[in-house]
């Protein structure tokens, strides 16, 4: 009898820890649900819930039109829940999982990347418009 008790203390403590974390993954879904369009159409992957009590993952929902969009990313960083800003997941988690009072320069670092994206895209629409041009190789 005794050790019944103790299997069911140990049960009811096993269960009230794997809890934790579950409450703060629920708590992030809502927080991002609060945001879309068709809050109940949300699916969601990848969810990275960090010490500091950010997170992020990526969410797939339905537009107005009732079509799924197709998986994008989002992250919470000090209370503020952004979704398909970055563009990027891996970008997303690391601004979530580093505070942003350790980021000095947050926002000269995102324009200096968005700046980096788009000469990275200017570069490519010229080197294959050039390559087009002075290549035998025709669409």
């Amino acid at each position: 009898m005794a050790s019944g008790l103790i299997n069911a203390a140990s049960l009811l403590i096993v269960l009230a820890l794997s809890g934790c974390g579950d409450r703060r993954e629920v708590d992030a879904r809502n927080d991002v649900k609060t945001q879309l369009i068709d809050a109940e159409s949300a699916r969601f992957q990848n969810i990275r819930i960090f010490e500091n009590g950010n997170y992020c993952g990526q969410v797939n929902a339905k537009n107005r039109m009732g079509g799924y969009t197709g998986f994008v990313e989002f992250s919470k960083q000090n209370s503020v829940v952004e979704i398909d800003v970055y563009h990027d997941f891996n970008l997303a988690c690391r601004y979530a999982e580093i505070p942003l009072l350790s980021r000095c320069d947050s926002l000269e670092t995102r324009i200096q990347l968005r700046n980096e994206e788009a000469a990275r895209k200017e570069f490519e629409d010229v080197f294959c418009e050039s390559l087009m041009k002075n290549s035998s190789f025709k669409r």
